[in-house]
């Protein structure tokens, strides 16, 4: 079972990425996260193991999206604005709505625990047992288990993890990638049921319901920054390899 995805990578930015360093001995964090121009590869791998390595090869100028582009022509990527101001050829689309869908079969899907700052995370095991939980099929299926960009920065000098775990990913395998919106809306409001869900007060004043998974990963052009971060001088990210979760026995 072929399962598609799409690799971006960018010429500009260099990096899509966060990059942290050392300065004057704290850790600091700058985001490079907007794609203004770059290419695109539809990829196939035939399971999570093989999706695992394509990971591990990641450099910091390439992310993933889980949709493929309709135009399936297409190599080149610029921002909507961009293929609106200007003529471009055939193979040139933008990161929206209506350049990308979903695979018409199998694919991959992203559950994205990506805790606020005031909240502690939940470590692999604790995060896998409230899905299973919550959503009893998922015992079923086998998961791909990879830290966040901003876990395990270390230093060097002193094998320091100046971050420890922060965010975390699991992929799962879907059959039919044109049904991920609907299941991610059945497993968050699972999570609610299940206690895991609360409602986080914006900046600008508003109540939305969270739970311990992103609602909003659940889109054929959304970006995930699997290749992790990009580090300065006397620091290295020790996230491992992805770890694969077998099924419930």
């Amino acid at each position: 079972m072929a399962l598609q995805f799409t690799k971006i990578i960018s010429r500009r930015p260099a990096h899509l990425a966060k990059h942290y360093a050392l300065t004057n001995g704290a850790l600091t964090k700058t985001t490079s996260a907007q794609l203004w121009q770059g290419t695109l590869e539809v990829m196939e791998v035939n399971d999570l193991t093989e999706f695992g390595q394509v990971i591990s090869g990641l450099k910091t100028s390439e992310a993933l999206v889980f949709g493929v582009p309709v135009n399936r022509r297409a190599t080149r990527i610029v921002t909507g604005r961009a293929l609106g101001a200007a003529k471009h050829g055939d193979d040139v689309i933008a990161r929206t709505n209506d350049h990308f869908d979903w695979p018409s079969g199998a694919g991959i899907m992203m559950l994205d625990h990506d805790p606020d700052e005031d909240q502690e995370p939940l470590d692999r095991d604790a995060l896998v047992a409230a899905l299973r939980t919550a959503v009893p099929g998922l015992r079923q299926a086998e998961m791909l288990w990879v830290p966040s960009s901003s876990s395990h920065i270390c230093e060097v000098a002193t094998g320091r993890d100046l971050t420890g775990l922060r965010g975390q990913r699991l992929y799962l395998v879907v059959k039919c990638a044109q049904d991920i919106p609907r299941a991610g809306r059945a497993i968050f409001d699972r999570l609610w049921e299940k206690g895991h869900g609360y409602m986080k007060l914006t900046r600008d004043g508003r109540l939305l319901p969270r739970t311990i998974v992103d609602s909003c990963v659940w889109q054929p052009i959304r970006l995930d920054f699997a290749a992790g971060a990009s580090v300065g001088p006397g620091l290295v990210q020790r996230r491992g390899h992805p770890v694969l979760i077998e099924k419930e026995t």
